[in-house]
């Protein structure tokens, strides 16, 4: 195996990979002769189907298994020779297989950054202590309560206030908008904009009304119906409740897992304050350019972030 090293960029470099013919020839006839001696076509008599039919039925097959065992065993070899220290997963750009000639391949790999002395006696940072207050631990089990209750569906025929929970469908004539049938949303909670909200108090269960909503600059009319109006029913905070959790004895060990949790989560806050300002601190000391790899899984995790948080708010 022959392995050269091309300088991309002082944080990148691209590995030239070249394996003997030798290496992996007697794999390929292999193959093929495994190949022939199971492979039934019609035609042909089982054992005796001509070498060049089976390359054009199946050597697309045949290429890729042999590629990547040759990828899988020779790279780890073809970066401990080359002697970088890389971070991150090599980005493997494979080539087709010539069965007359060596095989070559390339990878690009990210190189672990140098980072010179750096002066931490001068560095100034502030812990800030959160503590846990009992009204934080009276919002989670708020959160809890409501999450458990149930709907009740409203039978007296009265208009929808501000917290009711409804029922309703909605529909953009343009086709701007996506339809939607048996659409529950609180109202007052912003679901679907401020207008929507304003627009929905003051209707009755089986009314229908056009209500103008602002989405990205332009204005869009939503025919929205009212078909049901629905009270959730609270489940009372006692002992009953956190048993209804499946391991707490009473409400007392809910509520000091509650404050264990949160207590966890301000601490990791803390932590992860602390990071940034040694990193406020130590930046400025150092110059280094960050590996392309792990630039593109940052963006990734940012992308992935921002997708999740869209699709809560729906």
């Amino acid at each position: 195996m022959h392995v050269t090293v091309e300088d991309i960029s002082n944080a990148t470099k691209k590995l030239h990979i070249e394996i003997p013919l030798e290496d992996f020839s007697k794999d390929i006839e292999k193959q093929y002769k495994e190949l022939k001696r199971n492979v039934s076509l019609k035609g042909f008599r089982k054992g005796r189907v001509p070498r060049s039919v089976l390359e054009r039925l199946y050597r697309k097959n045949i290429d890729v298994e042999i590629c990547t065992n040759l990828i899988k065993t020779t790279l780890p070899k073809a970066i401990e020779e080359s002697g970088l220290e890389i971070i991150g997963e090599p980005a493997v750009e494979p080539s087709e297989l010539d069965y007359k000639a060596p095989y070559k391949y390339s990878t690009k790999v990210a190189i672990k950054p140098v980072i010179g002395a750096l002066n931490i006696n001068d560095m100034q940072l502030t812990k800030t202590i959160y503590a846990v207050k009992d009204s934080d631990i009276d919002t989670q089990l708020k959160m809890l309560q409501m999450a458990i209750g149930n709907m009740e569906l409203i039978k007296d025929v009265r208009p929808a206030v501000a917290d009711d929970f409804t029922v309703i469908e909605y529909d953009d004539k343009s086709g701007k908008f996506p339809k939607a049938d048996n659409f529950t949303l609180k109202i007052g909670r912003g679901q679907l904009g401020p207008e929507i909200d304003d627009g929905l108090i003051g209707m009755s269960p089986g009314e229908t009304k056009d209500i103008e909503v602002k989405k990205e600059n332009r204005t869009i009319i939503l025919q929205v119906t009212l078909k049901e109006i629905h009270k959730q029913i609270l489940p009372p905070l006692d002992d009953k409740f956190a048993q209804s959790f499946g391991e707490y004895a009473d409400m007392d060990a809910l509520k000091s897992q509650i404050s264990n949790h949160m207590r966890q989560g301000q601490n990791e806050r803390s932590h992860k304050e602390l990071q940034e300002q040694i990193f406020a601190c130590l930046m400025p000391q150092t110059n280094f350019e960050a590996p392309e790899n792990a630039v593109e899984r940052e963006l990734e995790l940012i992308i992935t972030e921002f997708t999740k948080t869209m699709a809560t708010k729906n």
